[in-house]
């Protein structure tokens, strides 16, 4: 898990006033040392639980990964969202749907496909020498995503 995630939805709690606790449940761990996460318990109190991009930086340690996620599904709070957003790749969908059918987890929402940045005004010019080397930044992302809750 990112130290750097506990600023980002900080900013986001500032901005949008969400009705949940966001600070204090952003701590960093490593999600591969059972050592770590099982002294780790606080999180399991959280409202949303977020992986973004996250199954295929790990895919490869998939073996030493799965007891975190099993931890995880098991014991979060019931009522607790998960939001997965990753690479349109069985692989990384495929695990993440394969973890949750082992606990009482309901798919909301699920999607696999394109997706359009529909933001034009973003500042593109910031990408500066790669603007020029591809002349458009990519406006579509191949993804896939899963709404969740714990039953």
């Amino acid at each position: 898990m990112e130290k750097g995630w506990g600023d980002c939805w900080e900013d986001i709690h500032e901005k949008l006033d969400l009705p949940m606790d966001i600070n204090s449940r952003c701590s960093p761990m490593d999600v591969l040392n059972q050592k770590d996460w099982r002294s780790n318990t606080k999180y399991l109190n959280s409202d949303l639980f977020s992986m973004v991009y996250f199954l295929s930086e790990i895919e490869k340690k998939k073996q030493e990964a799965t007891p975190f996620f099993d931890n995880l599904f098991a014991k979060a709070q019931v009522g607790s969202l998960f939001l997965f957003i990753d690479n349109r790749n069985a692989k990384y969908y495929g695990w993440f749907d394969q973890l949750i059918s082992h606990h009482s987890i309901q798919v909301l929402n699920s999607y696999q496909g394109s997706m359009k940045i529909w933001d034009m005004a973003e500042e593109k010019q910031d990408l500066a020498v790669y603007y020029k080397k591809f002349s458009s930044p990519k406006l579509t992302a191949e993804v896939a995503y899963r709404v969740c809750r714990k039953k």
